[in-house]
């Protein structure tokens, strides 16, 4: 081999040469390289975990958050109807009442009517009292002349009317 050019000695040192070499990179540049970029996938594979985490609790949370809602409205619905029927009953507490009320008033006012309507007939009977002594004077004090008695009836007549329609 000599003959070609190959000897057999810078071959045999250079295989040695790139063993070592090969050995020194793999210690020196291969594992540290390695431990980097396992780090790395872990820290990937962290990172994965920790945002699939973070969707669950993120997917629990809407529909906590959903659920709350839901029952909040119930809630809601069940006061505002509550709300009504306790309305319903204050308004028909409300008009029996006024009813009470507006019926003690009328009886109230028709007694009252009937008292000023008696007291008013009362007082009418006396006036036609006076009014017929009056009369009776006015005809005793004149002669006894018959178209004076029934002239003097007639004015007593409309007097009377007059003294009624006030």
């Amino acid at each position: 081999m000599e003959k070609l050019g190959i000897q057999p000695i810078l071959i045999i040192a250079q295989i040695v040469n790139f063993v070592i070499l090969l050995l020194l990179l793999k210690k020196f540049l291969f594992k540290p390289i390695l431990k980097v970029l396992d780090e790395r996938k872990k820290k990937a594979e962290e990172t994965e975990e920790l945002n699939n985490e973070a969707g669950k609790k993120f997917l629990e949370a809407t529909e906590s958050e959903k659920n709350t809602i839901s029952e909040a409205k119930k809630q809601a619905d069940k006061i505002i109807t509550q709300s009504k029927i306790q309305a319903q009953k204050e308004k028909e507490e409300l008009l029996k009442k006024g009813q009470k009320e507006l019926e003690i008033v009328r009886k109230k006012l028709e007694s009252e009517i009937e008292a000023d309507k008696k007291e008013m007939f009362k007082e009418i009977k006396r006036q036609s009292a006076e009014m017929a002594v009056l009369i009776a004077e006015k005809v005793m004090q004149e002669s006894f002349d018959e178209n004076k008695q029934k002239s003097l009836l007639n004015q007593a007549i409309k007097d009377l009317e007059k003294v009624s329609l006030h």
